[in-house]
């Protein structure tokens, strides 16, 4: 994205120039920073390369949030719990 691009809203375009850490994106995803790191191993999480620093986009968090996201509806029950009406 330029900063130029004036489709974008300004929000989205501060969002997407602030940089975390492994440990802030690890407390922003309520994971452990080993588990970051394997995100950004695999992938799955965009890094932004600094010298020796690995950074992560906050737009990037927030992305990877909404991909992951899942709509408990169109889920099946996890083991040992009752759908809606029933009784176990």
């Amino acid at each position: 994205m330029k900063i130029t691009d004036t489709s974008v809203e300004p929000d989205a375009l501060q969002r997407s120039y602030i940089l975390l850490n492994v440990a802030q994106c690890a407390e922003a995803l309520n994971v452990s920073p080993w588990t970051v790191r394997r995100l950004l191993a695999t992938g799955k999480l965009p890094a932004v390369r600094i010298g020796s620093r690995v950074l992560v986009r906050a737009s990037d968090i927030d992305n990877f949030i909404d991909q992951h996201t899942e709509i408990a509806a169109d889920q099946p029950n996890p083991p040992g719990l009752a759908a809606e009406g029933e009784i176990r």
